[in-house]
């Protein structure tokens, strides 16, 4: 997948531990996105390592050490050209040298959210690299999907394309990913803590429904304490 798609649809835990912004600086580039997506499956009770493979399809770097597919937290995509970042700035740095070029549709983070058909995601660009940030936006997005089409099949083809066409291959890619998750032959898959407590608010959102119309309102959360494919090395 190189982006979300246009259908915008949208459990609270609190638990004694939390995955900070601190800690989460401490774990290395590789298992942050892995982390984070563990943190989101719990929250919203997705199945464990659905958000991983998605990561891994959205933003999957080669792990030179494990040779494995890790997701990458600083990697960007635009115009389908993806480029993977060695840091969060570096990332920034592109995301906003896009803007000014004009580009608006733009991929970003573990997950890819997609900045234009989810303007309210983050409060900045820096929050959107956030992988804890990220992921529990995707894990509520995806969450909100499976409760509209009744099943995870549908819900991960339409986190890539309101269109089932475009998304069946796409599924079929994170279905092979997870089946190799959920098997252990792939090891990227820590515990993970659980996380902040999230407000509820409501926020304007675009439906593929109502095209050219004004924007649907969605109840979706924000979390109180918490700020938040072709990919190719950046030259």
């Amino acid at each position: 997948m190189s982006r979300f798609s246009p259908a915008r649809f949208w459990s609270f835990a609190l638990a004694p531990l939390v995955m900070t912004p601190a800690a989460a600086q401490s774990i290395a580039p590789e298992a942050q996105c892995v982390q984070a997506a563990a943190v989101a499956e719990r929250e919203y009770a997705l199945p464990p390592g659905i958000l991983t493979a998605i990561g891994q399809v959205e933003s999957g770097r080669l792990d030179q050490a494990s040779r494995a597919l890790r997701p990458w937290p600083w990697t960007v995509n635009a115009a389908g050209a993806g480029t993977i970042l060695p840091t969060a700035e570096a990332a920034v740095a592109r995301v906003q040298a896009l803007q000014q070029r004009g580009v608006q549709s733009i991929d970003v983070g573990c997950f890819q959210v997609n900045l234009l058909y989810h303007p309210e995601a983050f409060s900045t660009v820096r929050a959107a690299f956030d992988p804890l940030a990220n992921a529990r936006y995707a894990g509520q997005f995806l969450a909100a999907l499976h409760r509209r089409v009744g099943n995870w099949d549908a819900a991960i083809i339409a986190y890539h394309s309101a269109v089932a066409a475009r998304g069946t291959p796409y599924r079929d890619h994170v279905l092979a990913m997870w089946s190799q998750v959920s098997s252990g032959r792939d090891s990227a898959f820590p515990a993970a803590p659980m996380a902040h407590a999230f407000a509820v608010e409501a926020v304007p959102v675009w439906s593929p429904l109502a095209s050219g119309t004004a924007p649907e309102t969605i109840v979706i959360g924000r979390h109180i304490s918490h700020t938040p494919i072709i990919i190719t090395p950046s030259s």
